[in-house]
Parts: structure tokens; C-alpha cells; sequence
């Protein structure tokens, strides 16, 4: 007895099989990477509520410039170099190098209320909501931090002083095998 009838159905049911069992790995994988986000977003967050939620995400203002969908329409708190261009506006550079250079690319705009007193360059504490889109003077910068609550000066930490490096004398060969195997020390005569 032939069974022909029964391979297209049976074909059918196997390719669903094996393409639903993709989509819920495929589901794990994304509920494991927002578990991890969650997770991370948990640890990264400086104030909550009274329900336990989220109300200020502690940033770096690196993250905000590589991830800046995570942050967008949240409120944060960020360390950078604020420096103000010739425009008039403020901009949050990671560093006082990058600010002296006007590397826009690696700013963030800072829309501060008219009665808050700005540092002007030096580093400073930031607080506000962060939104991705043209922020600056004709959009210069690519995100921007508006409604902002807090800016003060922010003090770095002092260096710690350079370790003291061994002088070498480059006079006299090194001692130990040469690449040929051989000592690199003169031979006494």
C-alpha cells in the first residue's frame, strides 16, 4: 500500500515544526537580551519612586553617544566637559581635548534654563531628559540634554603621581639571548 498522499502533508507539518521552533529561540534570545537590558538599566539607575521605578538613569556620556535610543525621552544624570561655542550655545564634550578641538561629533547639546548659571569649561554634573535629533545652533549636535534640573562643577580626582621608571642604560648591551640564541653580552678576553 502506497501512502502518496500523505508526503505533502507530512512535508508541511515538519517545515512548521522546524520554523516554529526557530521563532521561539529566536524569542528566548530576545527576551534574554531584554532581561539583560532590564538588568542593566536596574543597575545604572540613580533614583526611583515610591513604586520602584526608574526616574534618573546614571549615564556616560559615551553610552549616550553610541546608544542613544536607550537613553531617548529619559531623564539623566551624566558627567562631561561643558564648553560653550561662539554661538552661544552649551555643548557636553566627554573631554576638555575634544571640546578644545570642536569635535561636534562626539557632543551632546545642553538646553539649559536662562535663569541656570553655566560652568564654562570645566567639568560639570548634568541632570536632564536626553533626546535624540539636531540640538545647537542649525543642529549642530546629533542628541541633546533639555529640561535641565541640575548643573554644577564637578571636581575630578587628583592624579595619582607618575611611578618612578627604572633609568636604563642603552649604552651597554642588554643581557640574555640574541634572536640567533646566542648571549648578546661581549665576550671577555
Amino acid at each position: 500500500m502506497k501512502l502518496r498522499g500523505f508526503r505533502w502533508p507530512l512535508r508541511i507539518v515538519l517545515l512548521y515544526l522546524c520554523t516554529s521552533c526557530g521563532e521561539t529561540s529566536g524569542a528566548r534570545d530576545a527576551a534574554k537580551r531584554s532581561t539583560s537590558e532590564s538588568r542593566l538599566d536596574s543597575l545604572s539607575c540613580g533614583r526611583r519612586d515610591t513604586a520602584r521605578n526608574c526616574i534618573l538613569q546614571d549615564a556616560n556620556i559615551y553610552e549616550l553617544l553610541t546608544r542613544p535610543e536607550r537613553f531617548d525621552g529619559k531623564r539623566i544624570r551624566v558627567i562631561g566637559y561643558v564648553h560653550w561655542d561662539i554661538m552661544g550655545d552649551d555643548a557636553l564634550y566627554p573631554t576638555a581635548v575634544e571640546a578644545e578641538r570642536d569635535l561636534a561629533f562626539n557632543a551632546i547639546g545642553l538646553v539649559r534654563p536662562d535663569s541656570m548659571k553655566a560652568p564654562r569649561d570645566e567639568y560639570v554634573l548634568v541632570e536632564g531628559t536626553f533626546r535624540i535629533g539636531p540640538h545647537g545652533h542649525l543642529g549642530s549636535w546629533r542628541a541633546g540634554i533639555s529640561s535641565v534640573t541640575r548643573l554644577e562643577r564637578w571636581e575630578l580626582p587628583p592624579m595619582p603621581p607618575p611611578e618612578s621608571i627604572p633609568e636604563i642604560d642603552l649604552t651597554r648591551p642588554i643581557d640574555g639571548p640574541n634572536h640567533d640564541g646566542k648571549s648578546a653580552t661581549k665576550p671577555k678576553r
